[in-house]
């Protein structure tokens, strides 16, 4: 199935750009697609352990399952002070 990546911050620099649409098997979760970021965009790999995602307003947590056509938002943590 397909969905559609958008980043931020460093993970949009390191993606090459905002978006990008990403092949993962349809019963696929966060942990699966954090896999196939790594393989679809090397430089991503470093980062992808530690990369936040989101649908919508909503946090998703490692075992969250995604969904044909989701639009889901990747960043890096962010700490500030």
């Amino acid at each position: 199935m397909k969905v559609e990546l958008v980043f931020f911050a460093m993970a949009r620099d390191l993606a090459g750009g905002e978006k990008r649409e990403v092949d993962i098997p349809s019963d696929a979760t966060v942990d699966d697609l954090r896999t196939a970021l790594g393989e679809a965009i090397p430089a991503l790999a470093p980062l992808a352990p530690r990369l936040l995602f989101a649908r919508g307003v909503e946090y998703l947590d490692a075992s969250a399952r995604l969904a044909e056509n989701d639009t889901i938002v990747c960043f890096p943590p962010v700490s500030g002070g």
